[in-house]
């Protein structure tokens, strides 16, 4: 209901206009298909993304044109699925857009085909997509005790020495942080961690916090520009009051 009305106040108040962004934006995905799955809005078909690629591509044009200054964006992936590189791979490169994409663990070596394996690794270096890490079981890190907290880590950094990966970028599942989790994740070399908190910009605690915006399945050009415009911070507060999950302020 407040995602409704507050669509309908911005509507009437406002219309997309670019600004002067000073720090990068960063648009969170998960699965990129052919055909979205089963609705989620976290599922976006092929053709649905090509088209959200098109519309940010416009936008960045359109801002170095106004402001003589590049608008740098990154298509970040959760959740490592392989269709990222059967499907959104292709239409980032021939965009020329820049892409980070977080790994789960424990799925590296697991034999599961949705996933991104090992063997799939020199794909994304090759392509000159970043790895980065989304835990190594998926779980919400600030809901473990300083012994789980520990064991997920180790166990994480004893695949990544597997894997024969160097990164030092960590997606928290779930949104899932707090001074613990940061020490810890510091402390295990990710020094660039990516929040679900909504907006551009990065906070400062013991690691680099970045935050990030929600793009859905059910966006389109006015709600992409909205969003990248921070016309939802109404909603996203009241979302926020809502929630357990970390935000950076």
């Amino acid at each position: 209901m407040i995602k409704k009305i507050y669509s309908i106040v911005i509507k009437l108040l406002f219309r997309p206009k670019l600004s002067c962004h000073d720090e990068e934006i960063n648009l969170i995905f998960h699965s990129i298909s052919h055909q979205a799955k089963d609705k989620s809005i976290y599922s976006m078909s092929k053709k649905k993304f090509e088209e959200l690629v098109h519309i940010v591509k416009k936008l960045q044009i359109a801002h170095k044109s106004q402001f003589n200054k590049d608008l740098k964006i990154i298509f970040t992936f959760d959740d490592g699925y392989k269709d990222f590189i059967i499907n959104a791979l292709p239409v980032l490169k021939k965009n020329r857009m820049n892409s980070i994409v977080f790994i789960i663990g424990s799925n590296i070596f697991s034999g599961r085909k949705e996933f991104i394996s090992f063997d799939d690794l020199d794909i994304l270096r090759e392509n000159n997509v970043k790895i980065g890490m989304h835990g190594y079981s998926h779980i919400k890190l600030d809901a473990l005790s300083h012994i789980e907290l520990k064991k997920e880590i180790s166990n994480l950094q004893h695949i990544i020495k597997k894997a024969k990966l160097r990164t030092s970028m960590f997606s928290l599942p779930f949104g899932g942080g707090n001074d613990l989790v940061f020490d810890f994740l510091k402390n295990a070399g990710f020094n660039n961690v990516y929040t679900s908190s909504y907006g551009s910009g990065v906070a400062f605690k013991s690691v680099k916090l970045y935050k990030r915006i929600d793009i859905w399945s059910i966006d389109n050009h006015q709600t992409l520009i909205q969003k990248m415009e921070n016309f939802w911070d109404l909603y996203y507060f009241f979302d926020n009051l809502k929630s357990k999950v970390y935000r950076v302020k």
